[in-house]
């Protein structure tokens, strides 16, 4: 096939090795960072009203989780069960 080459053993012996990041810092393979070690980490919302809702489809007039979820319990808690 045109413009297809095959590797060859001496090929893969310059390759870059797993652990290789490209800025002259070296981690083993499986590392991990904890939270705090992250430079400008991402907010982590810690309840429903920090995570926005989009109501567009359900009729919903809450705008955030948990707002989406009280509306929901409310809706639930007026349905009458029914008689038997």
């Amino acid at each position: 096939m045109p413009g297809i080459q095959l590797a060859t053993a001496n090929d893969l012996e310059t390759k870059a090795s797993a652990d290789h990041n490209h800025d002259d810092n070296y981690s083993p393979i499986g590392h991990s960072h904890n939270y705090e070690d992250i430079d400008n980490p991402p907010t982590i919302p810690s309840n429903g009203s920090q995570i926005n809702y989009n109501n567009s489809n359900s009729g919903l007039s809450a705008t955030d989780i948990q707002s989406a979820i009280d509306e929901l319990k409310a809706l639930f808690d007026s349905l009458q069960s029914p008689e038997e």
